[in-house]
């Protein structure tokens, strides 16, 4: 819904609440926006995320020098979620996952569209 309520303000309103929250622009935000209510509606449906090919992508900066075909992944879901989550809660959540990708180690994150220095990318 909160998609839903950005995409309908007025211009000025987005460009103030972009600015305000993390100093982007409009159209990023609202996009940023969009594909995290996909993924939370995949996670609320249980749907899949092994190998799991997002159609709607994020828009990625030109810095991050991976693969642009990899923006289908999981791991472009991760860098949305970092860029727009509190730094408290995102610190506390990459620890989360760091303990349980070393605790299973049948866990590919390459699988999940994740490089191999995929911590620098994320902290």
């Amino acid at each position: 819904m909160l998609s839903k309520y950005y995409a309908n303000l007025l211009e000025n309103d987005k460009k103030q609440i972009a600015k305000n929250l993390n100093n982007s622009n409009d159209y990023l935000l609202g996009q940023c926006l969009h594909v995290l209510s996909i993924q939370r509606n995949i996670c609320a449906h249980f749907g899949y995320l092994y190998q799991r090919d997002y159609a709607i992508r994020p828009i990625m900066a030109k810095s991050f020098h991976w693969d642009p075909n990899e923006n289908g992944k999981l791991f472009a879901q991760f860098l949305v979620m970092r860029r727009l989550g509190d730094k408290k809660n995102w610190h506390q959540f990459m620890s989360e996952f760091e303990r349980n990708v070393s605790e299973r180690q049948f866990f590919e994150l390459a699988d999940y569209g994740f490089p191999n220095d995929w911590s620098s990318y994320l902290s």
